[in-house]
């Protein structure tokens, strides 16, 4: 019993003594880690702390950064990511679109081993045994530099659907329809490549993200309103006599409701033939440029005899209507074209036949430019739809050939009716006055302007007494003119003279005037017979003669 004890108290004191060694061996162990804690350097990085594979060991933060600054300038300067979109591989250039935060790489790099401090025996005993491998990777901040990568890779704009197009062919309207396709996911792209080089993973292929696209319904209303084109003649747009060509259009049609039935059957990748319909301008832009006043296709000379204040009146009214230029069925008025015939406008007063008498008138010899434009209008072919002719034939132009105006009266109308534009010319000079009609001769044709006398009407001799006149004498107050009916014709004859056409033109009737003359009553002087022996002595008196018979001596 005694032994037992004894072996018991033995095993009891052995124990106690273990326990107290462990206990001492922990507490110094203890006091050994809390000094190693103490001992971690507070401005420095632990020894054996590498990020990214840069050895920070005793680096200060800002030293930390630069170093990492430095290696992430060396190492992704080249750094690429490669996506596959539709069996193409695209490599992109990542480096601008990156950015690395060296300031916050350094503070994680230095928060190892300076975080708690009963954590920091344990980081600083690792750190010298085994070492502290961290990473720190770049980011996409730059989506901008990423946006531009994409877009030269062509991923951004990668679309492999195909759209209906269509095509004007020849006497067709040609369709080729769309294919189903597809287009990058921009947006989930994006996202992987984010992905990727948050892992800092630049070797293994993004498969990229894929929208199946869709070939949108041909809209027919809108291909017709682009396709369809209304014919339209070559012309002119004119302003104030200048112009400028205005283009023809050929005319274009095609039947919309069959041509909409017909593509909205067609199958992907099939090519629709549509049947036009063609309308051709008969004047064409090149036409036009070629015949554009080309020829003078009428023409008249008058020469202009008379006072200045007349040939003033001829020259203004000429140049006012010189360079007028009719589109095909415009209308001509001198009237409307000359204007009022006032002094306000630079007219002057001249000569001119009023109720048969010559008076002095605003404008007068205005209608010899009427009457020259008149014969050139008929030698050019042209419609005449308002003529009248002077009361009395006129000396500076042949029968039926004259045009009189008046201002609220009689006017000069005609229309160009020719398929070309027409141009007046109109010009005085020295003495003549020139009218012309520019336009395009295309036949080869000529118009002749010719009056058949119908009647003639004699005129008479009126007398009236003179008493200022002496008797047996006379004087002529006013000449006489024939009066006239007259029928003009345009006479179309070919390159050889022979006669094509035909027409008349006008039917004039000019009024006779008859001379009036002064017959003289102014009795002339008696003689007075002289006396044998007697000699004459002529006295005078004021105003009057008078004789005085003498006696001879």
């Amino acid at each position: 019993m005694g032994r037992r004890v004894e072996i018991k108290e033995k095993k009891k004191k052995s124990r106690n003594l273990k326990l107290k060694v462990t206990g001492i061996i922990i507490l110094i162990l203890c006091v050994a880690y809390v000094i190693s804690c103490a001992l971690v350097p507070g401005d420095t990085v632990l020894q054996g702390v590498s990020m990214n594979g840069v050895d920070l060991s005793g680096m200060s933060q800002k030293q930390a950064g630069l170093a990492l600054t430095k290696d992430f300038e060396k190492d992704y300067a080249q750094a690429a990511l490669t996506v596959k979109a539709l069996d193409k591989d695209y490599k992109l250039a990542m480096y601008p679109s990156l950015s690395f935060n060296d300031a916050e790489a350094a503070k994680k790099a230095f928060k190892y081993g300076h975080d708690h401090f009963l954590f920091r025996g344990f980081q600083l005993i690792k750190g010298y045994t085994m070492g502290e491998k961290m990473a720190y990777y770049p980011r996409i901040t730059n989506q901008a530099a990423l946006d531009q990568e994409l877009e030269s890779s062509t991923l951004s704009t990668l679309n492999t659907t195909v759209q209906t197009t269509y095509e004007l062919k020849d006497n067709e309207l040609q369709f080729t329809m769309g294919k189903t396709g597809y287009t990058v996911n921009i947006p989930e792209l994006n996202k992987a490549l984010a992905k990727a080089v948050g892992e800092d993973d630049y070797k293994t292929v993004i498969e990229a993200p894929l929208i199946e696209g869709t070939v949108e319904a041909v809209d027919m209303e809108a291909v017709y309103q682009e396709i369809h084109k209304v014919k339209q003649e070559a012309t002119l747009e004119v302003k104030d006599k200048e112009y400028k060509i205005v283009q023809s259009v050929e005319g274009i049609d095609f039947d919309k409701e069959q041509a909409k039935t017909t593509v909205a059957a067609a199958k992907e990748g099939e090519i629709v033939h549509i049947e036009i319909v063609k309308d051709t301008p008969a004047i064409n832009t090149a036409d036009l440029k070629k015949h554009l006043f080309k020829n003078d296709i009428g023409k008249c000379t008058t020469y202009v005899s008379g006072t200045n204040a007349r040939i003033s009146n001829v020259k203004r009214a000429a140049d006012t209507i010189d360079g007028i230029i009719l589109l095909p069925g415009q209308d001509f008025s001198y009237n409307e074209s000359v204007g009022e015939r006032t002094a306000a406008r630079g007219y002057q007063k001249a000569p001119a036949y009023s109720d048969g008498k010559t008076v002095q008138e605003l404008g007068g010899g205005v209608c010899q430019v009427s009457s020259t434009l008149y014969k050139a209008v008929v030698l050019a072919n042209l419609e005449v739809t308002e003529h009248h002719n002077h009361t009395y034939e006129s000396a500076y132009i042949g029968l039926g050939m004259d045009a009189t105006v008046s201002w609220d009266g009689p006017d000069l109308r005609f229309k160009n009716n020719s398929t070309y534009p027409v141009k007046i010319v109109a010009k005085y000079d020295s003495g003549a006055l020139t009218c012309k009609i520019k336009g395009a001769k295309l036949d080869d044709y000529e118009v002749q302007f010719v009056a058949d006398i119908l009647k003639t009407i004699p005129y008479s001799t009126k007398y009236e007494d003179d008493k200022d006149l002496k008797e047996g004498k006379t004087k002529v107050i006013e000449s006489g003119h024939n009066g006239y009916v007259v029928q003009t014709y345009r006479v179309i004859v070919d390159s050889n003279g022979k006669q094509i056409s035909k027409e008349e033109e006008d039917k004039c009737t000019y009024s006779k005037k008859d001379a009036l003359v002064a017959k003289g009553t102014k009795k002339a002087p008696v003689a007075t017979t002289q006396a044998p022996g007697q000699t004459e002595q002529t006295t005078q008196a004021p105003g009057q003669a008078t004789t005085e018979a003498k006696k001879a001596p």
